[in-house]
């Protein structure tokens, strides 16, 4: 991509942090921050610009038997070769177990994480760059808040830079708290699944919520939540994801129409 001094900044702020972790048990070894996922340079020309968000990468993103199968020269110690492996991941070898569930709810925005859609999404970690093992829910809780002190500033750095028009947001409800962006109104109910793919009524009705911010530097920015379950939006089953991709952009071209 495209380099500047502000992601220069951000990318020797993640190896400082993995630096820094570098005596944790917890670390993934051996492994690389992970800052972002995705083809920046195709992200910063869509509209609108898209990035998902979860809480820190996987340890099966640096895969034992072959640690650097997924970010070949990430960890080269080079900034070039760094950005170009995450530039590169959904093309190389992506976790696709996983990423696959934010897919279908992008497929309903008319994006993807690869390809030729009008809009190239970006993944980003609220929580973390670094892949901890255990995953972060099996971490304990002074751990868990030491690593995201740190974490979730680098996040709100790297969103400011990235200037995104929607975030994809699946995680426990509580990280919804964290948001440091200027509210712009209340959460809302946009779009709720009361029924299940096959019109059986749902134990828990499952909401898609949406708020809208303001960066610091003015765009406006709508984030758009869907509770997570073992994967991003995992109570919905593929098509109700792509339901809640349509609604998502139906409300975001609503707002673009009336500005």
């Amino acid at each position: 991509p495209m380099s500047d001094g502000v992601l220069d900044k951000l990318v020797r702020d993640a190896w400082q942090a993995h630096s820094r972790a570098a005596g944790e048990p917890w670390l993934v070894r051996p492994s690389a921050p992970v800052l972002f996922f995705g083809d920046l340079t195709a992200y910063r020309s869509s509209s609108p610009r898209i990035a998902t968000v979860a809480l820190n990468p996987s340890f099966q993103e640096f895969p034992a038997s072959s640690p650097f199968s997924r970010f070949p020269a990430a960890g080269s110690g080079n900034m070039a070769d760094y950005l170009a492996s995450l530039e590169s991941y959904f093309r190389v070898n992506p976790y696709f177990g996983w990423f696959d569930s934010y897919e279908q709810a992008l497929s309903g925005l008319n994006a993807l994480y690869c390809g030729q859609k009008p809009s190239v999404a970006l993944h980003t970690d609220v929580g973390s760059v670094l892949a901890t093992k255990p995953t972060w829910h099996r971490l304990n809780r002074q751990d868990r808040e030491r690593i995201a002190n740190s974490g979730v500033q680098l996040w709100h750095r790297l969103i400011e830079h990235l200037k995104p028009e929607i975030l994809l947001w699946s995680t426990a409800r509580s990280w919804l708290d964290r948001i440091e962006f200027h509210p712009t109104g209340c959460w809302d109910d946009l779009y709720v699944f009361r029924e299940t793919k096959s019109g059986a009524p749902r134990k828990l009705p499952t909401a898609v919520r949406r708020r809208w911010y303001q960066l610091r530097t003015g765009e406006k920015l709508l984030v758009a939540f869907i509770p997570a379950a073992q994967k991003p939006l995992g109570r919905l089953s593929h098509c109700h994801k792509r339901a809640a991709g349509e609604a998502i952009l139906d409300a975001w071209k609503a707002s673009v129409d009336r500005t």
